[in-house]
């Protein structure tokens, strides 16, 4: 996966983050249905984070944009949408001071709502706690602050212990296995092998120094003790030298790659479900309403850090969808392992399992516009017709082509997931120096 944050992704991507509300003088009351989203994710923005503004000037008239119609109830905030601002609005306050709003948020367009924009916003909020009244209002929510803060760093160092294992995998493993087959008749082999432990050696040190941060449970470190041993068995192997020793350091760095990655995913998915970034935003929420009550605070930081706030809302969002789609997969996942274990026997298994595996599959694709959901959803009906002509070959070829674009969707989401997880440091880093000024 591209790096999210960084780079919006087109429709043949099949992943990327909300585009940046283009409209000038927008406020965080505003309408979700007119803001791009990405391609294949779909769901409506929160609607909870409306505030009141007091004590910002009003803007002059060259500089104050056009403003919406008013209505009886207050200003509408856009002619297709349904949320108002003046009057109730669901989930939130009534905004009182819409000149106000209107002026913290003309400066410029806002930017793409990603982790590093939730970070630059708790950023704005270590700037504001210089003022007392502000630090107070964080200090009484360290609680939340804290819990969020720990939860993403466990996030961050499952993600780089997966990260690392693929690293050894295509940086060490495959190389040593070449090297390995021409050990010892090629002496220039000696040499490598001999590289690629030095490089091994760095990548286990890596991973020591992850561990050491104590966010890991201990009995998901405990294969990286058997994994530091390896580099000294490797270079008495080439020293002796010693073909069967190489083999075997080979097959015990094998079986660390086949396992781990695995369960260090499941793990990593199941921290990232577990993360709790709803409550830190109500906690930010709250925090919002102190400074709102505040007077001659720097307005470019409020700015910052409201559309900070917006951003973290957003990444919740995301996260969300894309953890409910995980779950989705993984069992269209096991469905699909299920029938290969049969299918060269016979297609009962097929037969049997299809309508289950269509209503599963027929939804996840539906939330997806990109061409690999559209590629899968075409061979679903191949395979539909196969099925209905009853041709056994044919019904077992269409069957791979389904099987792996299926594969190829819940790779990418997967990706997509640990990706978005390790960006989340970027949120991580300025709550924790948020945390450190509350001490």
């Amino acid at each position: 996966m591209g790096n999210i944050p960084e780079k919006r992704k087109s429709d043949e991507g099949g992943h990327g983050w909300p585009a940046a509300n283009e409209r000038r003088g927008y406020g965080l009351a505003r309408d979700t249905r007119s803001d791009p989203l990405p391609s294949w994710l779909r769901f409506r923005y929160p609607r909870s984070i409306v505030a009141r503004m007091s004590d910002a000037p009003p803007p002059s008239a060259e500089s104050a944009p056009a403003q919406p119609a008013s209505q009886s109830g207050g200003v509408n905030v856009a002619a297709q949408g349904d949320a108002t601002v003046g009057g109730d609005v669901v989930g939130g306050d009534k905004v009182t001071n819409v000149t106000t709003i209107t002026n913290i948020y003309q400066a410029a367009p806002a930017p793409a709502p990603t982790p590093e924009v939730a970070g630059t916003g708790l950023t704005a909020l270590a700037a504001l706690m210089r003022s007392p009244g502000v630090r107070d209002q964080v200090v009484a929510f360290r609680t939340d602050f804290q819990e969020a803060s720990r939860q993403i760093d466990v996030l961050a160092d499952y993600k780089d212990l997966h990260d690392l294992l693929h690293q050894i995998e295509f940086q060490c493993y495959e190389v040593l296995a070449e090297a390995a087959e021409h050990f010892p008749e090629d002496e220039a082999e000696a040499g490598n092998i001999t590289d690629y432990c030095i490089r091994l050696e760095r990548f286990i040190d890596q991973m020591q120094d992850v561990v050491a941060h104590g966010f890991v449970a201990k009995p998901d470190t405990l294969w990286i003790q058997r994994l530091a041993a390896l580099p000294d068995e490797l270079d008495r192997a080439v020293n002796t030298p010693d073909k069967k020793l190489l083999n075997d350091v080979l097959r015990r760095l094998k079986q660390v790659l086949d396992l781990q990655p695995s369960q260090i995913n499941t793990r990593l998915n199941g921290t990232a479900r577990a993360l709790r970034l709803r409550a830190l935003v109500d906690a930010l929420t709250r925090v919002q309403d102190g400074i709102l009550a505040q007077e001659g605070l720097d307005l470019d930081k409020k700015r910052e850090f409201y559309r900070g706030m917006e951003a973290l809302v957003t990444v919740d969002q995301t996260l969300a969808a894309l953890i409910d789609d995980h779950d989705g997969w993984q069992a269209v996942e096991s469905l699909l392992n299920r029938i290969e274990d049969f299918i060269k026997q016979d297609l009962q298994e097929l037969e049997m399992s299809w309508p289950d595996l269509k209503a599963r599959v027929e939804p996840l694709c539906g939330r997806r516009t990109d061409k690999r959901a559209l590629a899968l959803m075409k061979e679903s009906e191949n395979l539909e017709t196969a099925l209905a002509a009853g041709n056994p070959d044919h019904i077992r070829k269409i069957f791979r082509n389904y099987r792996n674009r299926a594969g190829e969707l819940f790779f990418r989401l997967d990706d997509d997931l640990k990706r978005l997880c390790g960006d989340l440091r970027k949120v991580g880093e300025p709550l924790a120096s948020v945390l450190r000024m509350t001490e």
